[in-house]
């Protein structure tokens, strides 16, 4: 069981598709349909999948995210965290 953060495009979309066999947490912050499709794409390979938005600068979030993925899919077992905080860019 894995949580994904910023599953709803670029390379977080591409992660989750990557980790065959393991139910996946989607997040996203602004773009739903995105994390939606993303799912879609999970299930198709016969997987269980949520999708929760998630703002990582608020702990409740965090902590909402955490319970409700242990709730209804169990124990994470892999966390990748694909989105930066508020006001960071990335720099390459």
């Amino acid at each position: 069981m894995a949580i994904v953060t910023g599953s709803d495009s670029g390379i977080g979309r591409a992660i989750p598709l990557a980790l065959e066999g393991a139910d996946v947490a989607v997040t996203f912050h602004d773009h739903e349909e995105g994390a939606r499709a993303t799912a879609r794409q999970v299930q198709s390979a016969g997987r269980q999948v949520l999708v929760q938005r998630l703002d990582v600068s608020q702990e409740g979030s965090v902590a909402d995210l955490f319970q409700t993925v242990d709730r209804t899919l169990g124990t994470p077992h892999l966390l990748v965290n694909n989105v930066l905080g508020p006001g960071q860019a990335a720099r390459f």
